[in-house]
Formats: structure tokens, sequence, C-alpha cells
């Protein structure tokens, strides 16, 4: 069973219209290393790349907003507040995504040198970084949660409703107290982990190991005191005895 993130700079079609954009085929381009508000319908295709100068563009989403699919690249970003995109959102290059609130209906990738991070909202399908990419997840709910080919996934909070996926040397690190399998890596290919994320969010979810991936449960700092607290005392007591 394989996982793979259909992802490149030529399948995306994004959308968004605002002024100072400009249309090439039914897209629009944002790439005047300026600030973009998006908060209505909007039917075309949407990039955000660096101006020439290597300044990065800024396109934020509010409630209200509803487009196709939205691909940032570079050094940019998307900030995304509510709204929602239809299909697929991606950040490539040095670019982040910040998700805070709103829909995604299919996908939202890190790929590349770029970071997401995912506080609130909804994603459909997956959530996934592949190719070095790093996501952060502290809240929201996602369909899949996957890291694949070399990706990076730090889960704190959220929920991910269907499964957890590492392939492909993807590594994911979960933080939490009250796991049923021992912190550190999980030896085992497939499972249900059962637990507690940091954010004190309960998780009970399948996940599954492939070539080379890992899963590794981290005790949250909470945790780590509590465990040096306890063999400071042991340690005592051994002393005295």
């Amino acid at each position: 069973m394989r996982f793979i993130v259909p992802i490149s700079k030529g399948l995306f079609i994004f959308a968004a219209v605002h002024m100072c954009a400009h249309f090439t085929e039914g897209t629009i381009i944002y790439d005047d290393g300026g600030v973009h508000y998006i908060n209505s319908l909007i039917n075309e295709g949407v990039e955000v790349y660096d101006n020439p100068q290597d300044e990065f563009t800024t396109v934020k989403l509010f409630n209200g907003a509803s487009v196709i699919d939205l691909g940032v690249h570079e050094n940019s970003k998307v900030e995304m507040y509510g709204g929602q995109i239809r299909g697929v959102m991606a950040a490539t290059g040095n670019s982040h995504i910040d998700v805070s609130g709103g829909t995604i209906g299919s996908t939202l990738t890190a790929e590349g040198d770029s970071t997401v991070t995912v506080s609130g909202g909804w994603v459909g399908d997956f959530l996934a970084a592949r190719h070095n990419g790093h996501v952060t997840v502290t809240g929201g709910y996602q369909g899949q949660i996957l890291a694949v080919e070399y990706g990076q996934v730090d889960i704190f909070g959220g929920v991910a409703i269907y499964n957890i996926v590492a392939d492909d040397q993807g590594q994911m690190f979960i933080y939490g107290h009250r796991f049923n399998y021992p912190y550190g890596k999980i030896a085992v290919n497939e499972g249900v982990l059962i637990g507690n994320l940091q954010s004190g969010v309960p998780i009970e979810c399948p996940f599954h190991i492939y070539n080379e991936g890992s899963i590794t449960l981290i005790p949250e700092p909470a945790s780590i005191c509590l465990l040096a607290f306890f063999s400071l005392s042991l340690l005592k007591k051994r002393n005295l005895g």
C-alpha cells in the first residue's frame, strides 16, 4: 500500500482575484512583493511568487473567500484565517502556509524546503510533507496526515480522522502522553495509536509505516519534568540506602 502525493509546479491550478494581480491563461499571479486580501468567490487559478527583487508576496484569506486551488512558491506566504479552498493548497521552495481557520477540500502539502503550520480549520483529504517539506500541526481536523519522501511532520494537536502514514523515509514526531506504545520510534508497521496529544486532545487513530518511514512518540515537557523528578527521587533513595 503506497501513498503518493502528486504535487508539482505544473499541476498547480490556483484561484483568487485582487487588484495588482495579473492574468496568464486563466491563472492569477501575485508576484509584486505586496500583501493581498481575499474574501470573495473566485473562479480563477492563483499562484504566489516573490517579486523580481526577491521580496516575498503575502496572500491572506478570510471568511467569504472561496477559491479553486492555491499555490505559494519561492519565499512567499499564504495566511488562511477562514474561507474555502475547493481543491489543492500547496507550498514549494522556501515558502510558508499558515492555516488557522477555513476549509481545504482536497489536500494541503509542504514540498521542498517549504513549511506549513496548521492550528485550525479542516483539511478534507490529507495533510502531507514530502521532499524535505515540514508540517507542524497544533490544531484543526485532517482526513489523513502523511510524512513521505523525506518530509517531516510534527504533531502537537489536531485530529487525524482516518489515519497517519510515514513512507519513503518520511519522519513523523507525535508529542503527548499516555500513549499505548512506548516513547521513541514505534517498532511495528501498523496499529492504532491511542493517547493524548500535547494540546490535550485525545488521539485514537490507525497508523501505517512503510519503506524506512518512522513515527516517533515524544513526551510533552510536563511528562519529561515528571520523569526527571521521579528519576532524581529514585536516585536519592538509592544513595540514602
